[in-house]
Protein backbone atom coordinates (compact mmCIF):
# COMPACT_ATOMS: atom_id res chain seq x y z
CA UNK A 1 0.00 0.00 0.00
CA UNK A 2 2.86 2.34 0.73
CA UNK A 3 4.25 1.84 -2.74
CA UNK A 4 0.93 2.82 -4.33
CA UNK A 5 0.79 6.14 -2.53
CA UNK A 6 4.38 6.87 -3.53
CA UNK A 7 3.53 6.15 -7.16
CA UNK A 8 0.47 8.40 -6.96
CA UNK A 9 2.56 11.20 -5.47
CA UNK A 10 5.13 11.05 -8.31
CA UNK A 11 2.41 11.45 -10.98
CA UNK A 12 0.34 14.59 -11.08
CA UNK A 13 -3.05 14.15 -12.72
CA UNK A 14 -4.34 17.37 -14.19
CA UNK A 15 -8.01 18.25 -14.54
CA UNK A 16 -7.94 17.51 -18.30
CA UNK A 17 -7.22 13.88 -17.59
CA UNK A 18 -3.63 13.86 -18.89
CA UNK A 19 -1.07 12.42 -16.54
CA UNK A 20 2.44 13.90 -16.39
CA UNK A 21 5.36 12.83 -14.20
CA UNK A 22 5.89 15.13 -11.24
CA UNK A 23 9.30 16.30 -12.46
CA UNK A 24 7.85 17.42 -15.85
CA UNK A 25 4.87 19.42 -14.72
CA UNK A 26 3.60 21.84 -17.36
CA UNK A 27 6.24 21.05 -20.02
CA UNK A 28 5.74 18.40 -22.71
CA UNK A 29 8.29 15.65 -23.09
CA UNK A 30 10.38 16.16 -26.29
CA UNK A 31 10.24 13.33 -28.85
CA UNK A 32 13.23 10.98 -28.94
CA UNK A 33 16.03 11.82 -31.38
CA UNK A 34 16.90 9.13 -33.94
CA UNK A 35 20.21 10.47 -35.21
CA UNK A 36 21.46 13.47 -37.07
CA UNK A 37 19.90 14.41 -40.42
CA UNK A 38 21.98 13.61 -43.53
CA UNK A 39 24.27 16.28 -44.86
CA UNK A 40 24.28 17.12 -48.56
CA UNK A 41 27.13 18.66 -50.55
CA UNK A 42 26.65 22.29 -51.58
CA UNK A 43 25.36 22.92 -55.12
CA UNK A 44 27.93 23.69 -57.82
CA UNK A 45 28.70 27.37 -58.26
CA UNK A 46 26.81 29.20 -60.98
CA UNK A 47 28.90 30.57 -63.81
CA UNK A 48 28.77 34.26 -64.50
CA UNK A 49 29.57 34.00 -68.20
CA UNK A 50 26.81 33.42 -70.71
CA UNK A 51 26.99 30.18 -72.63
CA UNK A 52 25.39 29.85 -76.06
CA UNK A 53 22.25 27.75 -76.22
CA UNK A 54 21.51 25.87 -79.43
CA UNK A 55 17.92 24.92 -80.04
CA UNK A 56 17.47 21.96 -82.36
CA UNK A 57 14.12 21.47 -84.02
CA UNK A 58 13.17 17.98 -85.11
CA UNK A 59 12.89 18.08 -88.87
CA UNK A 60 11.06 15.10 -90.33
CA UNK A 61 13.47 13.43 -92.71
CA UNK A 62 12.18 12.09 -95.99
CA UNK A 63 13.62 10.08 -98.84
CA UNK A 64 15.27 13.10 -100.48
CA UNK A 65 17.96 15.59 -99.43
CA UNK A 66 16.71 18.34 -97.11
CA UNK A 67 17.91 21.82 -96.18
CA UNK A 68 18.47 22.18 -92.44
CA UNK A 69 20.93 23.16 -89.72
CA UNK A 70 23.30 20.38 -88.67
CA UNK A 71 22.81 19.56 -84.96
CA UNK A 72 26.52 18.67 -84.66
CA UNK A 73 28.44 21.48 -86.41
CA UNK A 74 25.52 24.01 -86.57
CA UNK A 75 26.13 24.77 -90.26
CA UNK A 76 23.27 25.50 -92.65
CA UNK A 77 23.41 22.48 -94.98
CA UNK A 78 21.63 20.39 -97.56
CA UNK A 79 21.84 16.81 -96.31
CA UNK A 80 23.83 14.21 -98.19
CA UNK A 81 21.79 11.04 -98.67
CA UNK A 82 23.03 7.47 -98.87
CA UNK A 83 20.78 4.55 -99.71
CA UNK A 84 21.10 1.17 -98.01
CA UNK A 85 19.05 -2.00 -97.93
CA UNK A 86 16.31 -2.14 -95.37
CA UNK A 87 13.32 -4.25 -94.43
CA UNK A 88 11.33 -3.28 -97.53
CA UNK A 89 14.20 -4.23 -99.84
CA UNK A 90 14.51 -7.72 -98.37
CA UNK A 91 10.75 -8.22 -98.18
CA UNK A 92 10.29 -7.40 -101.86
CA UNK A 93 13.22 -9.63 -102.80
CA UNK A 94 11.73 -12.61 -100.95
CA UNK A 95 8.27 -12.01 -102.43
CA UNK A 96 9.71 -11.86 -105.93
CA UNK A 97 11.76 -15.00 -105.31
CA UNK A 98 8.86 -17.11 -104.03
CA UNK A 99 5.90 -15.89 -106.08
CA UNK A 100 7.04 -14.49 -109.40
CA UNK A 101 10.46 -15.22 -110.70
CA UNK A 102 13.66 -16.01 -108.86
CA UNK A 103 15.69 -14.14 -111.50
CA UNK A 104 13.84 -10.86 -110.70
CA UNK A 105 14.49 -11.06 -106.94
CA UNK A 106 17.57 -8.81 -107.27
CA UNK A 107 15.63 -5.83 -108.69
CA UNK A 108 14.79 -4.26 -105.25
CA UNK A 109 18.53 -4.04 -104.50
CA UNK A 110 19.01 -1.85 -107.62
CA UNK A 111 16.08 0.55 -107.05
CA UNK A 112 16.68 3.45 -104.60
CA UNK A 113 12.94 3.80 -103.90
CA UNK A 114 13.01 0.38 -102.22
CA UNK A 115 15.92 1.24 -99.90
CA UNK A 116 16.22 3.10 -96.58
CA UNK A 117 17.85 6.56 -96.64
CA UNK A 118 20.66 7.79 -94.36
CA UNK A 119 21.02 11.59 -94.06
CA UNK A 120 24.55 12.90 -93.36
CA UNK A 121 26.09 16.33 -92.94
CA UNK A 122 28.41 17.16 -95.91
CA UNK A 123 30.68 19.26 -93.62
CA UNK A 124 31.23 17.15 -90.51
CA UNK A 125 30.01 13.81 -91.95
CA UNK A 126 27.91 12.98 -88.87
CA UNK A 127 24.73 10.99 -89.36
CA UNK A 128 21.76 13.31 -88.84
CA UNK A 129 19.06 10.69 -89.14
CA UNK A 130 17.53 7.90 -91.18
CA UNK A 131 14.37 7.49 -93.17
CA UNK A 132 13.11 3.92 -93.02
CA UNK A 133 10.57 2.76 -95.56
CA UNK A 134 9.13 0.16 -93.18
Amino acid sequence: MGQETMAQDSWNTQSSGNAYPADHQGSPVPPPQYGTPPTYPPPPPMGTGATPVYVAYATPLGPHSQVMQCPHCHQHISTQVEYHEGVLTWLLAFLLFFFLCWICCFIPFCVDDCKDVCHKCPHCHHIIGEYKRI
